[in-house]
């Protein structure tokens, strides 16, 4: 994975001076094939992407099969479903009480989107997503080894950030890395992230398989960086690379990708 160049840091729109700036969000790519040398990464637009999966203005409904399984107690391994169907709407007209309810019982928030009553499955767990989570996590803490206790990072992990505490939405990461030093347990910080008055993470992390790019940058500018929120996001984008060819010639899995957001 390469690393962020601070000029192409994300700037967090949580800064009020920072509201009306632009955002520049890196998205990072991720594959299990083989690593090329660093002077052979390349960036690409969006526009050069072919992703081949749905987007988000072309969403699939689900049947009866899936429907019957989202009213179900089953766990999200027990739902057979093509990736190549998601994102899937499983329901509309759901409470987020009743939405709450039924993925913390097979603790899968971070799988799913609720969004004016809808509940859409967005991402499926594998084996990649979860091994591309415990890597980077393992590495970004292993910076940390040497410091000193005030300046050491908390790792919060799949951490359940409201974004409203009064009504109980929030939305969950794959990992979510907060300051020591800006936890304070004596005092509530001015906009929390839970009851608990712990102020939100500094930086967030999600690795996205099955889910849309759309989804993702959405997600990113209209939730984690939205104002008095996170400061940046990291993201890794997996990949099937087997048998992709562009032009007769075999594609690479595309290492870095830099978007633009203006807000």
């Amino acid at each position: 994975m390469s690393p962020i160049n601070k000029k192409n840091k994300v700037k967090s729109a949580s800064a009020p001076k920072r509201r009306s700036q632009r955002i520049a969000s890196q998205i990072l790519f991720g594959s299990y094939g083989s690593r090329q040398p660093a002077s052979s990464l390349n960036s690409f637009s969006l526009d050069s992407l072919d992703t081949g999966v749905n987007t988000d203005t072309n969403m699939n409904e689900a049947n009866e099969k899936e429907k019957n399984w989202w009213l179900s107690e089953d766990s999200l391994s027990s739902l057979q479903v093509d990736e190549g169907r998601l994102p899937l709407v499983l329901e509309r007209g759901v409470k987020f009480n009743q939405f709450a309810n039924r993925v913390e019982k097979i603790k899968a928030r971070r799988f799913f989107d609720y969004r004016n009553g809808t509940v859409t499955l967005i991402e499926l767990p594998n084996g990649e997503h979860e091994r591309a989570h415990g890597e980077f996590t393992k590495r970004f803490m292993s910076a940390f080894n040497n410091a000193t206790a005030q300046d050491d990072v908390d790792n919060c992990g799949a951490k359940s950030l409201y974004s409203n505490i009064q009504t109980g939405e929030y939305e969950e990461p794959d990992a979510c890395f907060t300051p020591v030093r800006l936890q304070d347990p004596l005092n509530q910080a001015l906009n929390p992230c839970d009851k608990n008055g712990n102020p939100w993470p500094t930086i967030i992390f999600e690795v996205a398989s099955s889910e849309t790019l759309k989804h993702v940058t959405d997600k990113i500018n209209n939730y984690w960086l939205a104002p008095n929120r996170c400061e940046d996001v990291i993201v890794i984008k997996i990949g099937n690379w087997k048998g992709k060819r562009r032009n007769n010639r075999t594609r690479r899995p595309l290492r870095r990708l830099r978007v633009s957001i203006i807000l």
